[in-house]
């Protein structure tokens, strides 16, 4: 997919500066600043696209995978290996999958094929040149070459040489020579030849083909002006054009053969002004940067205020407490449990061999630079995953993060396995995240678009907390948002009944996000879900929630339960 928006930016900001060119500097600039700027805009139509200077959040989607575990925090006082059925539920992807057709192989397999084709077309063209170059009668015309044959029924010219035919002699040789000449002490070969590899590399862009075409046609124009300037007659000149048309040269050369004749002979009059042309070059600046900013602009990366930064490897400390170990993720990718670097597969084999010591209390502490990639991160997770060990712990601010991991073994005892998990859509919100940083999300009016990391718990507290009482009744807030389920808790004097949301925040990012957004991202979601506990908290028991009793917290856990979706990026080979 983002090959298919690379190709179709390119070929808007090509159709754009070639708009430009037939509107506002054909046949009205100075012929050399013409030829420049259809090569400099011709490659810049194939570079805007490609950046991503930072200036602003743009409107790309992130990409997206369906591969997604949906977790649940475990009620209060349960280890991970007793937790009852409802507090944790996993979706299982089964392991046998279709084999699937990958279109887009079969796609640049067969634009490469087509570029392949061209560039043989291009080396041909070049072949047929040195044939002509190895027949010809060669001889040393000032710094330069003529090949002269009868095989050249119209004169060209291509690198430092002249080809002409034998009879070609008097006046009509000198001007054609003339011609010819200005094509080489322009270097028209260089400009043609460049811009005809890069048209083959990108033939499926249009205006490549229309890039060729004008600047083979301003060649033609800078060489007549440069014929007439030398004195020579412009009736007899245009004459010998008339004789000429009729030749053949290969395509790459420069030559007489341009069929826009009268286009050509009304050039051959025209004068330019150097102040007209330097201002009609200029309305290409503001075009210019539209295209950056529209094409070019990505989202700044500042380093997140809410996760604090990473200490440096020397810097984390061993581990003294036997339930707990620490991994800590480099911004190079090096993987380090307790101060020692270690690959996945050792990670995992000692992680392993710490599970069976520490038992089902042992938790991970996982500490990542800013820099770091989630994918190394996920791979981290998925060997804690094999290795048994399924409590993680984020260490971040403002506060640490806490995730139970579901096991890679779904016939594990108490523990529910959703194998067909369906959600209405209104119950998922997306958060998607991409390698720049950028989210992704539902807004409440039904529709999506990016959002700032300052709003996404707004977001998601609109999400969750989606009902409200109208008329004695409580009902839906807001359509686009989750719905609810009621549920009762028993009590010595009787039975509490309370919403509880259906919203799954479903979190996907790519492998290549950094881990300081991430954990920003992931604290936000977070602190979204205390919030509404802690107002709660207040509404039901006038205290916060920190000193609510166990039971008192628990009655809060359970109408407001933690249901965070979270993708699985681990490249399973």
């Amino acid at each position: 997919m983002e090959y298919l928006f690379y190709i179709l930016e390119s070929i808007l900001c090509c159709g754009l500066f070639y708009a430009l060119y037939k509107l506002f500097i054909e046949g009205r600039v100075a012929h050399r600043f013409s030829a420049w700027y259809i090569i400099l805009t011709a490659l810049l139509g194939l570079i805007i696209p490609a950046l991503e200077i930072p200036l602003y959040p743009a409107q790309n989607a992130p990409e997206v995978s369906s591969a997604t575990q949906i977790l649940t925090e475990p009620a209060m006082g349960f280890p991970i290996d007793a937790a009852p059925q409802t507090t944790l539920s996993a979706v299982v992807e089964s392991e046998a999958q279709p084999t699937e057709i990958d279109y887009t192989i079969i796609l640049l397999a067969l634009y490469g094929i087509i570029v392949l084709l061209n560039l043989l077309r291009l080396a041909w063209n070049w072949y047929q040149v040195h044939k002509i170059y190895r027949s010809s009668r060669l001889e040393r015309f000032r710094s330069y070459t003529l090949a002269i044959s009868d095989q050249i029924r119209e004169p060209f010219s291509f690198g430092r040489t002249v080809y002409i035919n034998s009879q070609l002699q008097g006046s009509e040789r000198d001007q054609v020579l003339s011609h010819e000449l200005s094509h080489i002490f322009h270097h028209h070969t260089l400009e043609r030849v460049a811009l005809e590899i890069t048209r083959s590399l990108c033939w499926v862009n249009p205006f490549m083909w229309l890039y060729c075409s004008s600047l083979s046609e301003v060649h033609e124009w800078e060489a007549d002006k440069d014929v007439l300037s030398a004195g020579y007659d412009i009736t007899e000149y245009r004459k010998i054009i008339f004789r000429q048309l009729f030749g053949y040269n290969p395509d790459i050369a420069c030559g007489l053969h341009n069929h826009k004749t009268k286009k050509r002979f009304i050039m051959m009059t025209k004068t330019f002004k150097g102040r007209s042309s330097l201002l009609r070059l200029c309305a290409a600046l503001p075009l210019f940067a539209a295209m950056i900013f529209a094409f070019g602009a990505t989202a700044k990366n500042p380093t997140p205020s809410t996760v604090e930064q990473t200490p440096a490897p020397d810097a984390i400390e061993q581990q003294s407490d036997k339930d707990q170990s620490t991994v800590y993720i480099s911004a190079d990718g090096k993987i380090m449990l307790n101060g020692k670097i270690v690959d996945i597969k050792d990670l995992q084999a000692m992680l392993a061999k710490w599970r069976e010591q520490a038992g089902a209390s042992a938790v991970l502490t996982i500490k990542a630079d800013n820099e770091a990639k989630v994918g190394i991160l996920q791979d981290v997770k998925y060997a804690a995953r094999e290795a048994k060990v399924f409590r993680i712990q984020f260490d971040s601010s403002p506060k640490e993060i806490l995730e139970v991991l579901p096991p890679i073994d779904v016939k594990a005892e108490k523990i529910n396995v959703i194998s067909d998990a369906k959600i209405a859509e209104h119950n998922l919100l997306p958060v998607f995240m991409n390698s720049q940083g950028q989210i992704w999300t539902g807004y409440p009016d039904g529709k999506e678009g990016v959002l700032e990391i300052e709003k996404l718990r707004g977001i998601v507290k609109q999400f969750i907390d989606n009902s409200e009482h109208v008329d004695g009744k409580r009902q839906v807030k807001n359509p686009h948002y989750s719905d609810f389920t009621w549920q009762t808790i028993k009590r010595n004097n009787g039975e509490v009944h309370y919403p509880v949301s259906n919203g799954v925040v479903s979190i996907v990012t790519t492998r290549e996000t950094r881990c300081g957004a991430y954990l920003q991202m992931l604290s936000e979601i977070h602190a979204a879900f205390d919030e509404l506990r802690e107002e709660l908290a207040q509404r039901s028991f006038k205290q916060p929630f920190a000193s609510l009793e166990d039971f008192e917290k628990k009655y809060i856990m359970q109408a407001i339960p933690i249901k965070i979706s979270l993708q699985d990026t681990y490249i399973r080979k």
